[in-house]
């Protein structure tokens, strides 16, 4: 099956200067070190509690980790702080998906969708959403697919 790959946020999302450990974890996700990621964006969360970044970039290791319900609670705290985070959208919503939570990923990657068409105006992003969505709904038992009107 097709699946978007998760999105990395950017240190812009957050609202103060980024300590250290926030730059260590940006590295050990990118090695796929996600043990260490989560060590250090935990430590940049507790010098900075109301950093969206490292809260969506936790959830980004918790996903490739495996443990979607801790990376569901990261985003979702990640989205109280700051409702137009797109990376937390779109990676709440591949851990719901994973989860078998068909419904509320779709809820949550259209939510991104309405973000992106007013925020950046990207079409081939929302292509890819679209199709990310599509996908999602193919799971849904086809009473509530709404992919069985397109038939």
């Amino acid at each position: 099956m097709l699946t978007p790959f998760p999105v990395l946020a950017s240190p812009i999302a957050s609202r103060s200067a980024q300590p250290h450990s926030f730059e260590m974890g940006v590295k050990a996700l990118e090695q796929a070190d996600y043990g260490e990621a989560i060590a250090q964006f935990t430590q940049t969360l507790q010098t900075d509690a109301q950093s969206t970044a490292a809260l969506s970039n936790r959830c980004l290791a918790y996903l490739q980790q495996g443990d979607y319900e801790k990376a569901v609670q990261d985003c979702t705290q990640a989205l109280r702080l700051d409702a137009n985070n797109p990376e937390a959208y779109l990676n709440r919503g591949l851990a719901l998906d994973r989860m078998g939570q068909f419904e509320q990923a779709i809820a949550d990657y259209n939510q991104l969708l309405q973000r992106l068409r007013t925020i950046f105006g990207l079409t081939t992003t929302e292509d890819w959403l679209s199709l990310s969505r599509a996908l999602t709904w193919t799971q849904l038992p086809t009473t509530n697919n709404p992919c069985n009107s397109l038939v």
